[in-house]
């Protein structure tokens, strides 16, 4: 329900980012689950995926780290956050089948674009990065070239 108000309230958010634990690409997140888990017969023939499900706990714990340092240093930082100003956010963490968590997050950031109110040039030209371009998206899963979708089911958004 609060995401809904904060729709509601802001109008629709500027970015959708999804950030996951990466196990897959993170050595010292493997070699870490395998260290506090010596004792477990096999650890050493185990893939990323069966570390997670094994350990799920330091899995959360190495992801909140993460998330908190992505969110705080990068995203919100005080000097040069990477999307520009958050005027405000909304996050939710998933965990996948294999136990590995993942976050969604709905950022709003000041003075950019906005459907519906801006021409589509404008929307288009906005970009947290020049080699970003962004796509619409309807919430029947089209991605569109123009601002309206055949099926009328609801508002676009703009994704990157």
């Amino acid at each position: 329900m609060k995401v809904r108000w904060m729709i509601r309230t802001l109008g629709p958010p500027t970015l959708f980012v999804t950030c996951s634990a990466a196990e897959w690409f993170s050595d010292a997140l493997v070699s870490h689950l395998r260290t506090v888990n010596a004792t477990v017969p096999g650890i050493e023939k185990m893939s990323a995926a069966e570390l997670c499900v094994l350990d799920p706990v330091t899995v959360s714990i190495h992801f909140q780290k993460k998330r908190s340092a992505i969110f705080q240093k990068i995203i919100r930082s005080k000097k040069t956050p990477i999307f520009g100003e958050v005027a405000d956010y909304f996050w939710r963490i998933e965990y996948q089948a294999r136990g590995a968590p993942h976050v969604h997050c709905l950022l709003w950031i000041k003075d950019t674009p906005v459907i519906g109110r801006d021409s589509p040039e404008t929307v288009k030209e906005y970009a947290p990065f020049h080699h970003w371009r962004p796509f619409l998206l309807c919430p029947c899963r089209a991605r569109l070239e123009q601002f309206a979708c055949r099926c009328h089911i609801g508002p676009v958004a703009v994704s990157f």
